[in-house]
């Protein structure tokens, strides 16, 4: 998917709006979790490239849509949103993860008003009302958080000074090599789940063998473990409030 526009009178380009299909089917089996960020670009194109990047089932960055723009405004993520919607289909509620850019505080709502929106992490790091000198400090920057969005802008501040369409092509190539090694590596696997999740099963089964479950009804059950919790399968909820489904 491509969206083009610019500003017939002032000859000038304004946005454009990039998203590779093999990006949007691949998004269906990813969490409905994206993370939106913004970089300024220093090249001879002054503006900066908006992106929608997710996590895949095994915990690896998943490149949804790019944009290029001549600002980061309200008006910028206003259509970069729109045109989103057209990515992520209807049904599954999305989380969103961003800065506190005034154009997505807003835009958020308006275009997807069944979703939720976040603050990721790496913002709410840099904006503590506390400096690195209190003891508290260390507790939260030592936090090994998963910056998705910001992966992203790391590697392309290599790039940033390119040419808008050189730049666009480098973007077009990582994401080609990504998908590529990643079909590569599916094709060979053996089980069902993703690796980082066989895994994680493997090491649950076994803490889970000292735990005694009773069964409430079909799918309503209490289980003893250090504490007693109730868990609901029909609702998807578990009285532990640490169970992510």
């Amino acid at each position: 998917m491509i969206d083009f526009e610019y500003d017939p009178a002032k000859k000038q380009f304004q946005w454009i709006f990039i998203s590779f299909d093999a990006c949007i089917k691949a998004y269906r089996f990813c969490r409905p979790m994206v993370y939106l960020d913004a970089t300024f670009l220093t090249g001879r194109f002054r503006g900066c490239l908006m992106e929608a990047t997710g996590i895949n089932g095994d915990k690896g960055f998943f490149p949804l849509a790019v944009a290029l723009a001549n600002a980061e405004n309200n008006n910028s993520w206003e259509w970069f949103l729109r045109n989103l919607t057209q990515l992520v289909g209807e049904g599954r509620p999305i989380t969103f993860l961003s800065d506190h850019h005034e154009g997505l505080l807003h835009g958020i709502p308006l275009f997807f008003p069944d979703s939720y929106h976040s603050y990721c992490y790496y913002h709410l790091k840099n904006n503590l009302p506390i400096t690195d000198s209190d003891p508290r400090y260390t507790l939260v920057v030592g936090i090994d958080a998963q910056l998705v969005g910001e992966s992203f802008n790391s590697w392309i501040l290599v790039h940033r000074k390119m040419h808008a369409s050189a730049l666009l092509d480098q973007i077009r190539m990582k994401i080609m090599v990504i998908l590529a090694g990643r079909r590569d590596d599916g094709s060979k696997m053996m089980i069902l789940l993703t690796p980082e999740y066989e895994e994680r099963l493997e090491y649950l089964q076994d803490e889970f063998l000292a735990w005694k479950v009773l069964v409430a009804n079909p799918t309503v059950f209490e289980v003893f473990s250090e504490r007693t919790h109730r868990v609901d399968l029909e609702h998807w909820t578990c009285t532990c409030q640490r169970c992510n489904y």
